[in-house]
């Protein structure tokens, strides 16, 4: 089901032009985004769901102007070392293997 949703966001990044790893950078943040906001969702007291709503503008606000910045050099630069922290710290961002 993971790889499934990180596909389908893989897939809405086509049309950004980004280099692969920032690409599969990207789809995983907008899965942790989407259930960061579905936990916050199910114990959200607040009118309107008014901490859920906030937290997903606030989430996009920050990813979606990162966009052209990752098609850089610098871009590149910081998905790898992210991707290596990730790595190091045995979350991996290649599909499971069926």
């Amino acid at each position: 089901v993971r790889d499934r949703a990180v596909d389908l966001y893989r897939q809405a990044l086509v049309g950004a032009k980004l280099p692969e790893p920032a690409t599969n950078l990207l789809a995983h943040a907008f899965l942790l985004l989407q259930l960061g906001s579905l936990l916050l969702f199910v114990h959200d007291d607040s009118p309107g769901q008014a901490r859920t709503h906030a937290l997903v503008d606030e989430g996009l606000d920050m990813l979606v102007p990162m966009l052209p910045i990752l098609a850089t050099p610098m871009g590149g630069a910081l998905i790898e070392r992210l991707a290596g922290a990730l790595a190091r710290a045995g979350i991996s961002l290649q599909p499971a293997v069926a």
